[in-house]
């Protein structure tokens, strides 16, 4: 993991109950969704009214349809991964928490290393319970070292994954990362 640079319903009112919310952007994959990211939040204690699916305009009704058995809120977003980043930061208040989460994550992977580069270091799956409890020390620790962007680095690769953290200038792939929500003041170019 690293650290970045120090409706339906009103996504307000889910802030009272819980200290972040998870967005996540979907095209095309109602079925694989639910299989894959939906199931690794729930599985990991994640309630459902934390969770808010973006979906593509033209299958909007379908996303509803599918998710409504797991409560899980779908709002209408905008075609093209851009148009639905902006479509989520404009959604929730600025200031709010928000992890962005791409729509296939399956599982969460951490290293048996303490350092990158270590030589003897295995990738192993962090269990599935644990995602809720990563998530808040995630913000813990971007909360003690003033950080507004946190990520998880995306691939089980041993030499560059370490089960501690870094501050500072970093890349932020997208694929799972939180962040304080800038609003429209910083809306990504298309």
């Amino acid at each position: 993991m690293f650290f970045g640079l120090c409706g339906i319903k009103s996504a307000c009112s889910y802030f009272a109950m819980a200290s972040w919310v998870v967005a996540i952007p979907s095209f095309d994959r109602v079925e694989g969704i639910k299989k894959k990211t939906l199931d690794l939040l729930l599985s990991g204690g994640v309630s459902p009214d934390q969770i808010f699916v973006f979906a593509d305009p033209d299958q909007f009704k379908a996303y509803q349809d599918e998710l409504k058995s797991l409560r899980i809120e779908v709002v209408k977003g905008r075609k093209g991964i851009c148009n639905q980043r902006n479509a989520i930061m404009e959604y929730f208040k600025p200031g709010d928490r928000v992890v962005e989460m791409d729509d296939d994550i399956k599982c969460l992977v951490t290293s048996t290393g303490a350092v990158r580069s270590d030589r003897d270091a295995r990738a192993v799956l962090v269990p599935e319970e644990n995602v809720k409890i990563i998530i808040d020390h995630l913000w813990e620790v971007a909360d003690r070292e003033n950080c507004k962007l946190w990520g998880i680095y995306p691939l089980p690769n041993t030499w560059m994954l370490s089960r501690t953290y870094a501050v500072g200038l970093a890349k932020s792939t997208g694929q799972m990362q939180g962040y304080y929500n800038p609003g429209t003041a910083s809306l990504d170019t298309q």
